[in-house]
This record gives structure tokens, C-alpha cells and sequence, in this order.
């Protein structure tokens, strides 16, 4: 997109992308020094870290939102979607992103193929995990949607909410 925008002569929002890759990638590495201290064994301490990073960063967009610039929660949001996409990759051994759901759909469609076509029972185990994920998804963010109407920058608390009880109860 921001490739597209160049080509045009727009030139208005450059600094946002380049602030929100430059963040991305402080998320990432921030996310990898995490990885290198809990390595596999130790994988839940290390997501309980994860995620509290995470909900610290909603919660404190939550309370600057509207006293500081785009640039800064866009900035904290992409360290946040960093170490989201950085530790959670895979789900049940199959690979997995909570950002994006493209990859997920083709998931979703290799894995229906392969029930009809080849009678793959795992497969249409896989198909329903990755349809659940899509529609959990979908509700989030029509739900995100629908209340920033009403809580505005507050709204960011809801994710906080649901990454708390994914913490709490997904041990």
C-alpha cells in the first residue's frame, strides 16, 4: 500500500507507514529477546509474558489515545501486533496468524478440499478450528465496529479484556 501511494505522489502518510514497520520490527525483536530467555520448554511463561505486554500496550493506548498523535498508538498497536504475530504462529501443531485472516481462509479451504476430496477426518478437525477462528474473528471485529461508536479509543479495552481471560483460563 504504501509502495502504491509513493507511485501516486501521495506522500502525506509516509512517516505513519515507516514509524508503524519501524515499531513493528521493535515489537519483533522485542518479542525474540523474550523467545531466547524462554525457550520451547518454558513456552507458557513466555506467552504470559507475551500477552501481558500486550494488554499493557492496549491499556495504555487506551489512556493516551486522544492526547497524543496517530503516529504514537498507531506506533504502540504495531508493537503489539508484533509480538502477537511474533509468538502465536502456529495452533495445534498447524500454522496459524491472528492478525490476518488471508492465510486462515486458504487453511480453511485446503483443509475442506481435503475432507471432500481424500475423506480426511483431521482435516475436517482442522477445517472446524480454523472456521471458529475466522468467525471469532469476524465478531471481534464487528463488535470493535459497532462500540467505538461509543467508547471511542476506550474500546481497545475490550482486546485487553479478551486477551486477560485467554491468560487466565488458557493454561
Amino acid at each position: 500500500m504504501t509502495g502504491l501511494r509513493l507511485g501516486r505522489g501521495e506522500y502525506g502518510d509516509i512517516l505513519q507507514a515507516v514509524v508503524s514497520l519501524l515499531m513493528f520490527m521493535v515489537g519483533v525483536v522485542i518479542i525474540r529477546i523474550v523467545q531466547y530467555h524462554y525457550p520451547e520448554e518454558r513456552v507458557v511463561r513466555r506467552r504470559v509474558i507475551t500477552l501481558t505486554f500486550e494488554i499493557g500496550l492496549f491499556v495504555a493506548v487506551s489512556l493516551v489515545a486522544n492526547r497524543v498523535s496517530n503516529l504514537v498508538t498507531t506506533g504502540m498497536l504495531a508493537l503489539a501486533a508484533a509480538s502477537q504475530l511474533q509468538e502465536f504462529r502456529t495452533l495445534k501443531n498447524g500454522p496459524f496468524t491472528s492478525l490476518m485472516m488471508t492465510g486462515n481462509v486458504r487453511t480453511l479451504a485446503e483443509s475442506l478440499l481435503d475432507f471432500f476430496a481424500q475423506k480426511n477426518q483431521r482435516a475436517l478437525k482442522k477445517a472446524g478450528d480454523i472456521a471458529t477462528i475466522i468467525s471469532t474473528f469476524f465478531v471481534g471485529a464487528l463488535l470493535n465496529g459497532y462500540l467505538v461508536q461509543y467508547f471511542h479509543s476506550q474500546t481497545i479495552l475490550l482486546s485487553a479484556i479478551i486477551l486477560l481471560v485467554a491468560m487466565i483460563f488458557g493454561r
